[in-house]
């Protein structure tokens, strides 16, 4: 009986040595829990100004025209750039109607100038 006394006297003792240990080793390994958690979360976060998600996406086409043809003058917006209604996209130069009735003009020019 005293041997059994005896024993639990010297788990006890190593009990209250190993305690502050153990302690130690639980911060230690939820410090390193949380960095590698963070770290994690850091790799894998989304700039601002972007999204991130699954599933499926439905787009709905839009055609674009012009009311006149021509020639194309300059493109004012980069491809995925936010537009709205009526911006104006593209201007573009002169149209064919006014090519065409410029060009009849100088050959009116011309031949008026021919004649004596």
């Amino acid at each position: 009986m005293y041997m059994c006394v005896a024993i639990l006297a010297e788990i006890r003792m190593i009990a209250m040595r190993l305690a502050p240990i153990l302690a130690v080793v639980i911060v230690v390994a939820a410090a390193a829990g949380g960095y590698a958690y963070w770290q994690n979360d850091q790799a894998t976060r989304v700039p601002p100004g972007l999204a991130r998600a699954n599933g499926r996406i439905e787009v709905e086409r839009v055609d674009v025209a012009t009311k006149y043809a021509g020639r194309l003058a300059e493109v004012r917006v980069n491809e995925g750039a936010d537009v709205k209604k009526d911006d104006i996209l593209v201007p573009y130069g002169q149209n064919i109607k006014t090519q065409e009735t410029s060009a009849v003009m100088s050959c009116r020019h011309s031949l008026a100038a021919r004649r004596p």
